[in-house]
């Protein structure tokens, strides 16, 4: 586990470097605080996973990461934007996000959400730029811009947090549904970038795909579990039990495993990954739950 931790904090440092020197701190004037939301929320943490999948995926094919560093930050934009979103009162009401306060208890909801809409804006102007000066065929840049859109509005984390917040109680499907469209459609984002960017044929792409989408449920329900003790937060282990949020998790795992059998290239990494979270859970539920 130790490769793993020390490939994921290295990658980590990239993406951090690379947000830092597109998000400089702004000179004084009028927008100074719209600046400061933004910066905030960006800089008070993360693991970066999105944008790390997206290199991980790359490099099974391309060695250059570097290049597409900017372009796998924009899915880390994206996951932002919408977590600055999900904080509010009118929404999740979280006063804290990675152990600081929530953006909008520091700077205000109105200032929130108009950083968290100019963040996402940013988002796409990035993404733009790069796949024109990565020479991305018109057909391409279409596909990806259309793709990033559709999976954060409705079809994706929107739609997501939209059920989240108007289902009370949810069965096993609709939760599995509700983290398959919030977060699942990112790390479909993510994987999508990587494989396109990398040239991937066809039908690995789709593997690769399929195993981020796997990848980001068993991610979610990992992260989940450290907020059973909130009563108002719904998550796999209430709905499902601590035995078969285990079994859930197990069959995600296997199918992450399965879907790069058919990826041709180095893809110990990603293996790695699966490997990682997945044990993260394991133990959490093993230790917490006596099973």
């Amino acid at each position: 586990m130790d490769a793993i931790k020390f490939y994921l904090l290295e990658k980590k440092n990239l993406v951090d470097r690379r947000l830092k020197e597109v998000f400089p701190e702004r000179d004084q004037d009028k927008l100074k605080k719209l600046d400061q939301t933004i910066r905030y929320s960006l800089f008070s943490g993360g693991k970066r996973i999105r944008p790390i999948l997206t290199m991980a995926i790359y490099e099974i094919k391309k060695k250059d990461i570097e290049n597409i560093l900017l372009a796998a930050c924009c899915v880390e934009i994206f996951h932002t934007a919408s977590l600055m979103l999900d904080d509010l009162p009118s929404m999740d009401n979280a006063k804290t996000r990675r152990n600081h306060p929530s953006p909008h208890i520091v700077f205000g909801e109105s200032t929130t959400i108009l950083a968290a809409v100019s963040l996402a804006s940013k988002g796409f102007e990035i993404l733009s730029k790069e796949l024109n000066r990565l020479g991305a065929q018109p057909s391409l840049m279409s596909t990806i811009i259309e793709m990033s859109a559709k999976l954060i509005g409705m079809d994706g984390t929107i739609g997501g947090q939209f059920m989240d917040l108007n289902y009370s109680q949810p069965s096993e499907e609709e939760i599995l549904l509700i983290h398959v469209k919030k977060t699942g459609s990112l790390f479909y984002l993510s994987a999508l970038l990587g494989a396109e960017l990398a040239n991937f044929p066809i039908d690995e792409r789709n593997s690769i795909i399929e195993y981020a989408k796997h990848f980001g449920l068993l991610y979610q329900i990992v992260d989940d579990l450290n907020d059973t003790e909130e009563d108002k937060k719904i998550n796999m282990i209430k709905v499902c039990g601590a035995e078969k949020t285990k079994q859930i998790l197990k069959e995600e795992k296997e199918t992450c495993i399965k879907e790069l059998e058919g990826i041709k290239g180095d893809t110990i990494i990603l293996k790695e990954m699966v490997e990682y979270i997945y044990s993260r859970g394991e133990k959490w539920i093993s230790k917490r739950f006596k099973t």
